[in-house]
């Protein structure tokens, strides 16, 4: 058992432990209090007569809570004394008697009122326009509900005027006139009701930004984008976010192996990717204000609608502080810096991201976004910086402009694609998807370490250095985020949430652990992402009963960082054609990697062997051969008699050729070979 798998069981079984020792919350105890509609409906059921109105002949809020309760009443109900039945008539007869003994007021309203809930807008109408105080509660409301659908003006005015009255339908008017401000976009009269009075405790930041950004109020739209932002921050959500931030940050300067950066560029990048989240407010503002888009439903127009609406806003404003970075500094001076600080601009926008996901820290959404969504953010952002090393490290013929725009494109889409399977629950094809991403991350980056002008083989040894520390880190997500469950819902729910999320987070615990610390480092090597489902030729990394799943297993990357390994090489007895040259063991040094040409297809997998002794060759290098392991998902460090492929070489020139050839080195089939030590006996 390795020593992360020991150290994440410790870690949880301590987990556990603690989260034992936590209270269970107790239920949460709703106090009785007061309400005015309790006695009102009380009222109602036993006040057969109406008598009791007469005591609040001058109170219209409490009729029309009276009215408002009789007619929500069923047609019949229960008291002691038997059944009784709702009897609109009399109510109304009650309220003519009142209108015909001179209060006009009462009798119209109570009247209009009853009206208006039978859907009898007419006589509804009718009665309402007899009472004259326009302050009377209630009133504008009815007129305006009874105006809707014939005289949108007018009926926003009585909306109005309802909004100066002692009725309690303030905030029920309120809101009523903002989603008809909303869906007509009439922002003018938005930023009137704003500042009317308490109504701006209905409205929602994000409208609120609106109204302020089609004002051209700049102070108060940076205001108000800050507290969409940091007010509903939770204390556990905040612990949670920084957690997760920590522990890919530090992933990310551990990446840095050749030629480290100082740390303060890092945090930098991470500071501004976190305000880059306020021009995606800004953009999703624009859009809300300015054109009526958004997902309806539709197959193609959602996908449409994830990449250019989702992927391109926040691709564009994650990636900004970068290129900033990249025109107004020199720290970028070899490609992998590029992938960092792009995925560290992009980790801080996934940390305000999470900020406002983690209200609740139930349902496995911490550990969920830490593995699934941060990553997804680093990765789309990675991509759109690839481009800008492609053309500046590889290939020259491309405009910079050209391969950022493309590049900047397939990290909308891969964005847009991560979203849009989430919003169509594709779970299969979002894990295939997942899978393959992470996939060509790895690829850029081990790309990009291949191709440093800082790259030095003895650093290599580092690319590795990260499979501990992610194991344990990320177990130590799952581990905070199953004691804050503890925390807030109690041992019982923690216990529960843990077994449920275990097994789906114990296996990205794994591929993050097993593939993100596996970078197989070949000075000057650019690989490819590959899409057949067969293997390239010459590449030797399956059996071929593992062919069918090679389609994902072709882009994985397997370590093969053996420079400065001492190894045995012996002749296989299966290989009469090498008896006679290796009629013993023989010792040597790894000490370079040979990218052989087959054609066009390049095979990075070669090693240059210095012999500790001279082999019996005749006009060619007696002390250095070429080998290359036949299965690739061997291990030279952890493995002994490994078959590998062995070549001679005519002359040590030939490997300083831009482009060597495989056809060049005679091959004398294959060996056994396995890392030498000293107190090895060799049989």
């Amino acid at each position: 058992m390795s020593i992360a798998t020991i150290t994440s069981i410790t870690f949880l079984t301590a987990c556990y432990l603690l989260v034992e020792q936590l209270p269970t919350p107790k239920p949460t105890e709703i106090a009785y209090a007061y309400n005015p509609q309790d006695s009102v409906r009380d009222a109602v059921k036993h006040d057969l007569k109406f008598d009791g109105l007469d005591d609040y002949a001058d109170n219209l809020v409490y009729q029309h809570e009276f009215i408002t309760t009789y007619m929500a009443l069923p047609d019949y109900w229960e008291l002691s004394d038997g059944h009784h039945y709702k009897e609109i008539e009399k109510l109304q007869e009650w309220y003519n008697h009142q209108y015909g003994k001179g209060d006009t007021t009462l009798g119209a309203f109570g009247l209009g009122v009853i009206y208006f809930l039978e859907d009898n807008y007419d006589e509804s109408l009718n009665w309402l326009n007899k009472i004259t105080p326009t302050s009377v509660p209630y009133v504008n409301y009815y007129l305006g509900k009874i105006y809707e659908a014939k005289d949108t003006k007018q009926a926003n005015e009585y909306f109005w005027k309802e909004l100066g009255t002692t009725s309690n339908y303030f905030g029920k008017t309120v809101n009523l006139l903002i989603d008809k401000y909303t869906q007509s976009k009439n922002y003018s009269r938005l930023y009137d009701l704003l500042n009317y009075g308490s109504a701006s405790l209905y409205f929602s930041y994000s409208l609120t930004r609106q109204i302020y950004l089609y004002d051209l109020q700049p102070v108060q739209y940076f205001i108000w984008s800050l507290g969409t932002i940091f007010d509903p921050i939770k204390p556990l959500g905040l612990l949670a976010a920084l957690a997760i931030a920590a522990i890919w940050l530090i992933y990310l300067i551990r990446l840095d192996i050749f030629n480290p950066d100082r740390i303060i560029y890092f945090i930098l990048m991470l500071f501004s990717g976190m305000l880059s989240v306020l021009g995606v407010l800004l953009i999703i503002d624009l859009k809300d204000i300015f054109l009526n888009w958004d997902m309806d439903g539709n197959f193609f127009g959602d996908l449409f609608y994830a990449v250019f609406a989702i992927g391109v806003p926040e691709e564009l404003v994650k990636i900004l502080p970068f290129i900033l970075l990249a025109l107004f500094t020199k720290v970028l001076k070899e490609p992998i810096d590029y992938i960092i600080y792009a995925s560290a601009s992009a980790l801080g926008f996934a940390f305000v991201e999470n900020l406002l996901y983690f209200q609740d820290v139930a349902d496995g959404i911490i550990h969920g976004r830490a593995y699934l969504s941060v990553v997804g953010h680093m990765m789309a952002s990675s991509i759109a910086a690839y481009g800008l090393v492609i053309s500046r490290f590889k290939n020259n013929a491309y405009h910079p402009a050209l391969a950022f725009a493309i590049s900047f494109l397939i990290a909308s889409v891969v964005h847009g694609l991560y979203d849009f399977l989430l919003f169509q629950n594709l779970v299969l094809i979002f894990i295939l998807f997942f899978i393959f991403i992470v996939q060509v991350w790895i690829i850029m980056i081990n790309n990009s370490l291949n191709n440093s002008s800082f790259f030095d083989y003895k650093m290599a040894h580092k690319a590795e250095g990260s499979r501990l520390f992610l194991t344990v880190a990320l177990t130590f997500i799952l581990g905070i985020e199953y004691i804050m469950v503890g925390w807030d819902y109690g041992p019982s729910e923690a216990h529960q949430a843990l077994v449920g999320s275990i097994s789906s987070a114990g296996l990205l615990i794994v591929f993050f652990g097993s593939n993100l610390s596996s970078f197989n480092l070949v000075k000057g090597y650019w690989r490819d992402v590959y899409f057949s489902s067969r293997e390239k030729r010459g590449y030797g990394t399956l059996p071929q009963s593992k062919m069918i799943i090679s389609w994902f297993l072709l882009n994985s990357i397997k370590a093969h960082n053996y420079v400065g390994l001492n190894i045995y090489i012996k002749n296989d007895p299966y290989n009469q054609a090498l008896a006679d040259l290796l009629k013993e063991p023989i010792t040597g040094t790894i000490i370079d990697r040979i990218i052989l040409h087959d054609e066009d297809d390049p095979d990075p997998h070669w090693f240059l062997v210095k012999l500790n002794s001279e082999l019996p060759l005749v006009g060619l290098e007696s002390s250095y051969v070429l080998i290359k392991l036949r299965y690739q998902n061997e291990s030279l460090k952890y493995h002994d008699d490994l078959h590998a492929y062995f070549r001679t070489i005519p002359n040590l020139q030939l490997l300083q050729s831009e482009k060597t050839f495989k056809n060049l080195f005679d091959s004398h089939g294959w060996v056994k070979i396995g890392k030498f030590v000293t107190s090895k006996t060799l049989i």
